[in-house]
């Protein structure tokens, strides 16, 4: 019962799939179903919670598996910037010091989507930001070597403790979350 049993990258559209899904889940051991905001956009949300709550029922329980920030991808103000300001033009690139609206966007985002499905987990598979890490902690990216010279601390320690700051900020947004 303590113990997460859960085939997390599974979701929703998968078990619609799946004959007498809630049956054989949990015939088979497992406790907890996940759902993410883009991989089951064409379920809607709507027949999510629906078969949430009939899991819920069951005793299972709900996990928001998410990979967040995928949209600064596509943004020149998230990228590593040289001291001009402009994007350095990394491949996959997004700066760790990188706080702007897309940032608090993309937050707020994750936490709407778990409180609505009423998330019990929360699992985050953050991908994106070995580039703009690398041009933090070599001194290419203008942004973080500000952040660098603030800290007082070496561009490694900087460049880790953005990231988890990043954690930081969900963990805090989704401590305000009620699942009751």
């Amino acid at each position: 019962e303590r113990l997460v049993a859960s085939l997390a990258w599974m979701f929703a559209r998968d078990y619609l799939a799946w004959p007498d899904f809630l049956d054989n889940f949990t015939r088979l051991g497992f406790n907890v179903v996940g759902t993410s905001r883009p991989y089951d956009e064409s379920i809607g949300i709507d027949r999510r919670i629906e078969l949430f709550d009939a899991a819920r029922r069951r005793g299972l329980r709900v996990m928001c598996v998410d990979s967040p920030f995928h949209k600064l991808l596509d943004l020149a103000e998230a990228k590593s910037i040289d001291a001009a300001g402009k994007p350095l033009g990394l491949p996959g690139d997004v700066c760790p010091q990188y706080r702007g609206r897309a940032y608090s966007e993309e937050v707020d985002s994750l936490v709407a989507f778990s409180k609505t499905i009423r998330a019990d987990f929360v699992n985050l598979d953050i991908e994106l930001y070995s580039s703009g890490a690398f041009a933090g902690k070599t001194g290419q990216c203008a942004r973080c070597a500000e952040a660098i010279r603030r800290s007082g601390k070496s561009p490694e320690e900087t460049v880790t403790d953005a990231g988890t700051d990043i954690m930081g900020d969900i963990k805090d947004k989704l401590s305000t979350m009620s699942t009751a």
